[in-house]
Order: structure tokens, then sequence, then C-alpha cells
């Protein structure tokens, strides 16, 4: 009976409806940016001053709530894909719960079978993540490139404060845009949904205070970091702002913080699987399936 509510996704919460939103142009389907774009290049100093954010984002400890889901590990667990005593699991999933390279004698020890179960859980973190980064890598890269324009560009700082607010309103709506659009992607996935609301909802809300406690910093002192933090909390507040209910998913705000602060794309996806990668693992660890 454990975890039956993820298998059969009956006991999920209701996913909150962000129907009237403008759709976008059929050609404005989001791909990856292009390599030659702005925010793909970047010398040593942009990278050494990013690093410290990069961390951050990365760390584990990081309360956005990354354990609310584990790409379905723990019904996979239950369905018997990572056992290897009883042949019916073979059944199953035969392209996941065995090792066709393992002799009979092989698997009947403990040890063997340790290394099958590693092995067959990396081959379910590497589909995971490549599942993942295949769905929502297009629409991390392009609220990216949409936010690091709105903040980067070179005639970003020169306008005037009504032409500022009228980059930002369009900036909103352009992020807005997106989030529906992989919100219609997801929604059909009731735990993953969930979780990714959940996890948008977590970070931004440690990103308002991280830039605004950076802000009061950087004006209190000889910071020299060139991020002009008031500006990205004034970003982040107007996204919260932009869908009540912070009906926002995590890679519309992991997209926007990895801009507003300068960290690269290349990076920010990077992470992206790194997260997904690393709560898969966590699960495992959990379930006891790796791990002393």
């Amino acid at each position: 009976e454990l975890y039956k509510e993820r298998i059969k996704a009956v006991q999920s919460a209701p996913i909150p409806d962000l129907t009237p939103v403008t759709r976008l142009a059929p050609h404005e389907s989001p791909t990856l940016p292009k390599s030659n774009d702005t925010n793909n290049i970047t010398n040593n100093n942009s990278v050494d001053e990013t690093l410290w954010e990069l961390m951050l984002l990365a760390d584990s400890a990081l309360p956005t709530g990354s354990f609310a889901h584990s790409s379905g590990l723990e019904a996979a667990a239950q369905l018997g894909l990572f056992n290897h005593s009883d042949n019916s699991n073979k059944e199953v999933a035969p392209e996941i719960g065995r090792n066709r390279n393992a002799s009979p004698s092989d698997t009947a020890t403990s040890s063997s079978t340790s290394t099958t179960t590693s092995s067959v859980l990396q081959t379910y973190v590497d589909a995971s993540v490549e599942s993942y980064l295949q769905q929502a890598a297009p629409i991390v890269a392009r609220v990216h490139e949409a936010a690091w324009k709105e903040h980067h560009t070179a005639n970003a700082s020169s306008l005037s404060l009504l032409d500022q607010e009228e980059q930002q309103q369009l900036l909103m709506q352009r992020l807005q845009q997106l989030n529906q659009r992989y919100h219609l992607a997801l929604v059909s996935n009731g735990p993953a949904c969930e979780a990714s609301l959940i996890q948008g909802k977590g970070l931004l809300r440690v990103a308002l205070q991280w830039t605004a406690d950076m802000a009061n910093y950087s004006s209190s002192s000889l910071s020299s970091h060139d991020c002009d933090y008031q500006r990205a909390h004034d970003t982040l507040r107007a996204l919260e702002q932009t869908l009540p209910n912070n009906h926002l998913h995590l890679v519309t705000v992991l997209g926007t913080v990895a801009a507003v602060l300068k960290v690269p794309q290349v990076s920010v996806l990077s992470l992206l699987g790194y997260g997904m990668a690393r709560d898969v693992i966590s699960a495992a660890v959990r379930l006891n399936l790796i791990g002393p």
C-alpha cells in the first residue's frame, strides 16, 4: 500500500487552471537557442562572478522542495523493476529489470545483485534525466534568453524608467506564455505537475529573500559584483505578481533567477539535469536501493 497514491495518481492535489493566457503563435514553438546567442558567450571573469550563485542553486540544502518528486522511482521500485531474485519481474520490464550481461551464477551472489541494481538504477536515472531535459530544457532556455535580454543587453541600462517598466511588462507576458506552455505539457501528469509548482514556489521564495539581502548588502558595502540585485529583486517580485497564487513552474522560476543573477545559459541547463539526477538518487537512498 506504500506509495499507492503516487502509482495510481488518484489522490494528487488539484492542479490549478492556467488557461486564460495568450497562446504563442505556432511558429514560436520553444527550441534551444543557437550557439551564438550572447548569453552563451562568457569569459573567465563572468564565470568567476557567477560561480557562487551557481553553487547555491545547485546546493541540495536549498529549501525549494526538491524532494517533492522523484520521477516515479517509488512506483518503479514497488513494481519490482529493481528486484532480481524474482524472475517474474523480468516480464514486467525486460529492458530495465535485469542485466543482460550477468550470468545466473553472478546474479546469485549478493555482491553481483547490488552491482546489477546499481546498473539498473543508473539506466533509470539516465532515462529520467534525458526525458526531463527533452521536455523542460527548451522552456528554461527561452525563459533565460528573454530575461537575459531584458537585463543584460547593451541598451538595457540606458533606457528610461518608463521604458524599463514597459520592457518588464513585455518580459512578464513572455514568461507567462512560456509558463503556460509548460503547464499544458505537464498537466496530464498530476504528481509531476504538482511537484514542479511546489519547487517553483519554493525557489521563488528563496530567490526573493536572497536578492533582497544582497541588494541591502551591496548598497551598504564596497561589493565588487556587477549584478544589480535590486533590479533582479524587482523582476522576481513582478514575476510573483504576474501569476496569482504562485502558479509558477520550476523551469520558469529557475530560468529567470539564473538570468537575472548572470548565470550563463549552458550552466543553468546543466544544473537542470544535475538536479533531476540528484533527486532520483536521493529517493533511491531513501528506498534503500543503494547506499549502506
